[in-house]
């Protein structure tokens, strides 16, 4: 039913070079460099993938820290988990809680799988139907799905929820 693409080295290659703005400093903060790295190309990734399938939507996350895109005057922002597994159903997706205000009208969620390499678009939910049924979980706090600890305040939501 979610649509899965293999990534390629050519891919990541684009993604590296996607951005180097310094909205890049509101990604997901990272211990290491690898790791910071690692979110802002993923997260880039998932960003082309996007604009390769809507190409009508004009991009705006080289100068906006809210959103990453406009279709039809709603403003988009891009997300996406990592893991080293198949994405399943009742696993969730999240929002860092410090966006809560970000001025957006949609969310649109991707997974990426480092071992088999592949971006699998996850669906779309609107930002106010996003925050009624999220729940708050705390930094130290563990997901439901696979009990790893929560690196920043987040509001997280079983993915069956997207559209």
């Amino acid at each position: 039913k979610k649509r899965k693409m293999k990534v390629t080295d050519e891919m990541l290659k684009e993604a590296e070079q996607w951005n180097d703005f310094k909205a890049n400093k509101f990604t997901s903060k990272q211990n290491s460099p690898e790791q910071q790295r690692e979110f802002t190309v993923i997260g880039n990734l998932a960003e082309i993938a996007f604009s390769k399938k809507y190409p009508e939507a004009e991009r705006i996350s080289n100068k906006d820290y809210d959103a990453d895109f406009i279709i039809k005057k709603k403003r988009i922002d891009v997300k996406v988990k990592l893991g080293n597994y198949d994405f399943k159903d009742f696993y969730e997706v999240s929002v860092q809680a410090y966006q809560v205000n970000n001025n957006l009208d949609w969310y649109v969620f991707y997974h990426y799988n480092r071992k088999k390499r592949d971006l699998k678009f996850l669906g779309w939910i609107t930002k106010e139907d996003f925050f009624k049924k999220a729940v708050f979980k705390e930094k130290g706090g563990t997901y439901n799905h696979n009990n790893i600890i929560i690196d920043n305040n987040v509001y997280e939501l079983e993915a069956k929820e997207l559209k």
